[in-house]
């Protein structure tokens, strides 16, 4: 986690009844070397309710209120981030229910796939006055191309500091295969396993505030076990090679995609025991150490090669701030424009959809 910087812990409090933890929190997807990226189809198997409408309509305090609800009549829910602005709301799931609300705005467009029988949409922007909206046309038209743009920049930085750290990962390989391998080999032995469901998420981003991690607090309540290693990209070698492992035996798992590069996952959670760079993790039950011999040259290599690959991360992170600033431009354009009765009845509505009623 050297490469971000900074990392943000704690950003939520979790309702907590009896001693569990109420509400898990996740990202609906990251900012990543290779664009946005999402990872929600989980969301879409039981009953959808999908919000249409753009900035400043209301779908994120929706979410809220509805999560809000759902925790005071005892429902455990997890919500998803938006990885642009960590204070709001892109979903909320019920898993009890199999109910979920999402933002199917872009980036994360989606559509019902069964409209009013399993799929809902919601579209907040009937409620706007266009009237209000119209003087704005040519500010919302070029806020919304600047917004592009930062992405764009944000996206072709990460690009690179992902090209670095690939490079990295592969010089080091070489020296880490053997000890990654039979670290991966002597977890898997000792890990309790079953037969199940495999499923991935994001539980950190890439954001407007930095690298910002849920992995802690989400799993506080689970055995944890810590890998320690001088690099980075050695512990993403040891998870690739444990998850190899963990697929080849059709064992249920959680997978948890990095938030640079999503095509990798840098934790897992087996069972109850919840895997991860030990510098994630507020607790360890367990840690692993993965050692091996670096040459000096490789070292100085890999050293100046982290300093250009935090730049790169540094200008990315500060794009998406800018992106962001943009949005709530936008927003103050549109949210005076909205009769709010209107969006109260829709979310009425939604949570009739959600209690039956």
């Amino acid at each position: 986690l050297r490469h971000f910087g900074k990392v943000h812990f704690n950003l939520v409090w979790h309702t907590v009844k009896g001693g569990a933890v109420m509400n898990k929190t996740y990202f609906l997807g990251s900012n990543t070397a290779y664009g946005f990226f999402g990872d929600f189809s989980h969301l879409t198997r039981g009953k959808t309710v999908i919000l249409k409408g753009g900035a400043g309509t209301g779908k994120s305090t929706l979410m809220k209120k509805v999560n809000e609800i759902a925790l005071d009549a005892g429902f455990m829910t997890e919500t998803y981030r938006c990885s642009s602005d960590v204070s709001s709301f892109d979903a909320v799931f019920v898993p009890s229910k199999n109910f979920a609300v999402i933002d199917g705005t872009s980036p994360h467009v989606t559509e019902a796939e069964i409209p009013l029988v399993s799929g809902f949409v919601f579209n907040l922007l009937d409620a706007a006055d266009e009237k209000k909206i119209a003087p704005y046309k040519d500010d919302i038209k070029y806020a919304v191309s600047c917004k592009k743009q930062y992405f764009n920049d944000a996206y072709c930085n990460l690009n690179c500091a992902n090209l670095i750290f690939e490079n990295n990962k592969r010089k080091l390989s070489a020296a880490f295969n053997k000890a990654v391998a039979s670290a991966a080999k002597d977890t898997f032995a000792a890990l309790e396993l079953s037969h199940g469901l495999r499923e991935t998420r994001f539980v950190a981003a890439i954001s407007d505030e930095g690298f910002v991690d849920f992995l802690s607090d989400d799993f506080k309540d689970s055995y944890t076990i810590g890998v320690r290693a001088e690099y980075p990209e050695i512990i993403m070698l040891y998870i690739t090679k444990l998850l190899s492992l963990l697929a080849a035996n059709d064992v249920e798992y959680t997978a948890f995609r990095s938030p640079f590069s999503p095509d990798f996952f840098d934790a897992l959670k087996v069972g109850n025991v919840v895997i991860a760079d030990i510098d994630r993790l507020q607790k360890c039950d367990e840690i692993i150490t993965l050692d091996a011999p670096v040459s000096l040259t490789l070292r100085t290599d890999l050293d100046a090669a982290e300093n250009l690959h935090r730049t790169f991360v540094d200008k990315a992170i500060a794009n998406i701030r800018l992106a962001r600033l943009t949005h709530i431009g936008i927003e103050k354009i549109y949210s005076p424009a909205m009769d709010w009765t209107d969006v109260n009845n829709k979310t009425d509505k939604i949570l009739c959809l959600l209690f039956d009623c």
